[in-house]
């Protein structure tokens, strides 16, 4: 098949563009991790007895010894008085709050997430995610109003609306397939991941 100067430029871009984002971030992943690990790793053991990748070695131990260590109660409340600690420092709580909330929108399950929502907007209908069924106790929403987060296509970030539960309607979608169908403004079939 033959192909223009152009359209060739454009299918390869489109080929090359997410390998090399990918590549990037997990690039400056591993940087990010070595310098910080490999350098106090270094001050240890020695240079005689450092490589690189080390650090990041290092870092997988450090990562799952903590999460063996927050099974245990008083690991558990020095942590809750570290984080209590933190949000009360003025930019560090905005920053770390932020980060803290994001993370676990990842680490729950779907059921926790919320539910596919079809949103009726006049003519208009937007998707989302119903992450409150009842605002009453939040002292934000009204009666018969429930919390819908609606994700930005490609960007890591949304907004949250109050809704009259009326113009709420259940998807029989997981959350998952929802936030791909979202983040890629539709663009990706069901069926089709890459092409």
């Amino acid at each position: 098949m033959k192909h223009s100067f152009f359209g060739a430029l454009k299918k390869g871009l489109f080929a090359l563009a997410p390998l090399v984002i990918t590549f990037t971030l997990l690039r400056w992943l591993y940087n990010s991790l070595e310098s910080v690990f490999g350098s106090l790793l270094e001050m240890v053991v020695g240079t005689q007895w450092y490589f690189p990748g080390l650090g990041i070695l290092m870092a997988v131990v450090f990562i799952v010894i903590v999460g063996y260590l927050l099974d245990y109660l008083l690991i558990q409340k020095l942590y809750n008085y570290s984080e209590k600690i933190l949000t009360k420092i003025p930019l560090v709580k905005t920053l770390y709050g932020s980060l803290r909330q994001f993370m676990s929108f990842f680490k729950a399950d779907d059921k926790k997430m919320g539910q596919a929502v079809r949103v009726k907007m006049g003519d208009h209908h937007m998707i989302g995610i119903m992450t409150r069924q009842d605002l009453q106790d939040s002292k934000l929403g009204l009666e018969g109003e429930v919390a819908v987060f609606f994700p930005m296509s490609y960007q890591m970030g949304g907004y949250t609306m109050l809704i009259k539960k009326q113009n709420v309607e259940i998807l029989k979608i997981n959350v998952e397939d929802l936030l791909k169908f979202s983040v890629t403004a539709g663009v990706l079939s069901d069926n089709q991941e890459t092409t």
